[in-house]
């Protein structure tokens, strides 16, 4: 056997090795039938989950580094002299400008933008004179949502995919499925109209409950470090909001700094005044239409929020269900402590009956017609406190 062919073995036989190694039986497969594409499909997958598990890891640069040229100083005030002695377009965009978020691979500039921004957030809790709501809000307002770097895959039973993704609770993949397909603007006249028929209003007539502050139970402890990176590093593939900071994003800047200590300085801060005007631009989201087929005849609407806030509401539902769970009826169990083996125990228990028939109720938009005020009447019914 001669040099060459033995190497042609050699490549080979590593090359089926690592083929039997993912998970394939035979590395011999038509490379456009239905199987192949699987595969691929499925590599597509594994190769994202591999990203996320390596962004969990990422750490911002320990020195001071140019989100716009990636020099790195000495110290963070060189770097902000840098910055402010800089006159190119690049430079100011950082300094002034809002600041495009992207998905897909993180690059040196990318964690040195982070950290930047993290240092600027830090930095203005501390200096004052705003609060370190505010200086949430305005980190927030700082960045805005990019396009990813991953392509797309194709096309075909596009919405089933999609209706496949969503049904499995990735909503991350279904976004991704979509990003570069032709969606229903949400700001269109034809946006607004299936808007208004997915979320309706209250009924005409309907009068809002006079709701009066409670005052008979203690306000919550207020929320610590430890919890708000608890919270951070719990977050998912959740899609990321208007400010396209998502859970990898949050995972980094948790990591500067000071940043804990602002963040659950700025939660206390929300948890005690969440009404204010001030505020409102963090209850912002984006709403997307996904077509449910591919006539684009129904739509399926998802209102993104920010990801970092379903860090907040994690927090707030863990105090909200040591307080409820008093006035909760036996067969409410959604707050309570293992709720679907729960729920799971309870359908088999109830099975086991003579004569039971199982009975699905579809009820359409039935949340999204619940006006705020009949919500805030049943937590305060449950004596949980307005603030």
């Amino acid at each position: 056997m001669g040099l060459k062919e033995r190497e042609t073995n050699i490549l080979f036989s590593a090359h089926r090795a690592n083929m039997l190694k993912g998970g394939y039986t035979t590395p011999l497969i038509e490379p456009q039938s239905r199987e192949a594409r699987a595969r691929q499909e499925i590599a597509e997958m594994s190769l994202a989950y591999t990203a996320g598990k390596r962004k969990n890891a990422l750490a911002p640069p320990r020195q001071p580094t140019c989100p716009a040229c990636s020099l790195r100083f000495a110290s963070k005030a060189e770097l902000a002299a840098h910055l402010s002695n800089a006159t190119d377009d690049q430079h100011l965009a950082i300094q002034r400008g809002r600041i495009r978020m992207t998905g897909g691979w993180f690059k040196a500039r990318d964690l040195a933008l982070l950290s930047y921004l993290a240092g600027e957030f830090v930095g203005r809790t501390r200096a004052g004179p705003l609060t370190s709501g505010q200086c949430f809000v305005k980190l927030l307002g700082r960045c805005y949502m990019g396009d990813g770097r991953q392509s797309a895959p194709g096309k075909d039973r596009l919405a089933e995919r999609v209706e496949d993704a969503l049904v499995k609770g990735n909503c991350r993949r279904a976004m991704g499925l979509l990003s570069q397909r032709s969606l229903l603007n949400p700001d269109s006249p034809e946006g607004i109209r299936v808007a208004h028929e997915l979320h309706p209003g209250p009924l005409e007539g309907y009068e809002a409950p006079v709701l009066q502050p409670t005052e008979n139970m203690d306000l919550p402890a207020k929320i610590t470090e430890e919890e708000v990176i608890r919270a951070v590093k719990s977050m998912g593939l959740e899609v990321p909001g208007p400010s396209g900071l998502g859970p990898a994003h949050w995972r980094v800047l948790i990591q500067a700094q000071g940043v804990p200590e602002a963040l659950a300085q700025a939660f206390n801060e929300i948890l005690g005044a969440a009404q204010r005007r001030g505020y409102r631009a963090l209850y912002e989201f984006r709403l997307v239409l996904i077509p449910k087929d591919e006539t684009g005849s129904k739509y399926r609407p998802i209102a993104i929020s920010e990801t970092i806030m379903m860090a907040f509401h994690k927090i707030v539902l863990s105090r909200l269900r040591t307080q409820i769970l008093a006035f909760l009826e036996t067969e409410q169990i959604a707050f309570r402590l293992n709720a679907h083996a729960v729920g799971v125990r309870m359908a088999y228990t109830e099975m086991q009956i003579d004569g039971t028939q199982a009975v699905s109720l579809d009820i359409t938009n039935a949340f999204n017609s619940i006006p705020r005020e009949e919500i805030l009447r049943g937590l305060a019914q449950a004596s949980v406190p307005s603030s």
